[in-house]
């Protein structure tokens, strides 16, 4: 790398409703990792918005800023620039709002460079059913073709945001996490698939899993316990659905787990199962890996390509049309799909090397 990196700003305005989402828990974890390669770190975020710490180390700074506008399209930072004077590098997060290319804008004007982790958001199922796609497709390829580098979490990512600058720099680093001493280990008797996410039906294809639940005969069907905050309402919807498809024996619709309650829940499950429609990363899904909990995963979703090829998960269609037979296959194989998770996580989700492999593509970007 021809200079350090000493100073780096993250940016992120997200309205309350997203206070504790996956990418605010993300973009606050890549920057302690940063931070522990002794990178001076601060994280600037809408006062008021998504007032949320959700990562707890010395090392990071928080800034509160002031935002006009409540909502995901309508928040505009004020005196941004004052925070990112003496950045060496800002990080953006996610894309398609006015208030990245306001500081993408502020960014080029005082000559500091800017990365953007889109967390999945420029993944073509999401990005063409966006409403004046056409006009919020020029904004973006401008903020794109004025950073100096995407940072992707995989390489199959690189072909939709090409499609929206095709100059754009990339540089792939997956997303870490603090591996678990703790393993799942079969026991006869669980009895229960573990599902942890937000109750959004349309994202994490809700809809989907509960239809080809439906489809297994009642004496075959296993119990599905699915966790997790609400999204806009949806958890009510989903509680309906259930009833609806007769499921209310098999599906239990239940609250957020938070800290070592996740981990008990994971450990204590036959399996873990993630059906979304897309899905950039999920945190959900590695923290299972870690633990070595046996997955069923949608095709939908970039990490299972590389779990599935590594044996630790089962691939099931979009659409979940071959549950039954997936969920067979993995009753069949769970102690040997559970080492293989374990592995993979110890290959790819440690912290530390999630950050040197982010510091040399930011490297590279900077050289080029």
């Amino acid at each position: 790398m021809s200079r350090a990196i000493r100073r780096v700003v993250s940016y992120y305005a997200r309205p309350k409703s997203f206070a504790t989402g996956g990418v605010n828990a993300s973009s606050q974890e890549w920057m302690r990792a940063f931070a522990q390669q002794g990178i001076e770190v601060k994280i600037v975020y809408a006062q008021g918005g998504y007032d949320q710490r959700l990562v707890s180390d010395s090392n990071l700074r928080y800034a509160g800023l002031r935002h006009f506008g409540k909502s995901r399209m309508t928040m505009i930072p004020m005196g941004l620039g004052e925070q990112i004077d003496r950045a060496d590098l800002v990080y953006l997060h996610e894309g398609w709002t006015p208030s990245n290319a306001i500081a993408a804008a502020i960014c080029r004007l005082k000559s500091v460079p800017y990365v953007v982790m889109p967390h999945g958001v420029y993944d073509r199922r999401i990005a063409k059913r966006q409403a004046l796609y056409g006009l919020r497709r020029r904004v973006e390829g401008a903020v794109l073709r004025g950073a100096l580098a995407v940072h992707l979490f995989f390489d199959s990512e690189r072909t939709d945001v090409l499609a929206i600058n095709s100059r754009a720099r990339t540089f792939t680093a997956m997303t870490g996490m603090d591996l678990p001493d703790s393993r799942w280990k079969p026991r006869p008797g669980r009895g229960y698939i573990a599902w942890l996410a937000r109750f959004d039906i349309q994202h994490k294809g809700i809809d989907l899993l509960l239809h080809a639940m439906a489809r297994i005969p009642a004496g075959a069907r296993p119990m599905l316990r699915m966790c997790g905050p609400d999204h806009r309402g949806d958890k009510v919807r989903v509680e309906a659905m259930v009833a609806e498809k007769g499921l209310s024996g098999s599906v239990s619709v239940e609250g957020e787990l938070r800290g070592n309650d996740v981990q008990k829940f994971l450990l204590a499950s036959d399996a873990f199962i993630h059906t979304p429609r897309w899905e950039s990363f999920g945190q959900a899904v590695a923290e299972a890996a870690a633990l070595g909990v046996p997955m069923v995963l949608s095709e939908s979703a970039n990490i299972t390509s590389r779990l599935s090829a590594a044996q630790a998960a089962v691939a099931v269609k979009p659409d979940c049309s071959d549950l039954d037979e997936a969920l067979s296959y993995l009753f069949l194989h769970a102690s040997s799909m559970s080492a293989a998770a374990l592995k993979w996580s110890q290959d790819n989700l440690d912290w530390s090397n999630a950050a040197q492999r982010a510091l040399v593509g930011l490297g590279a970007a900077r050289d080029s």
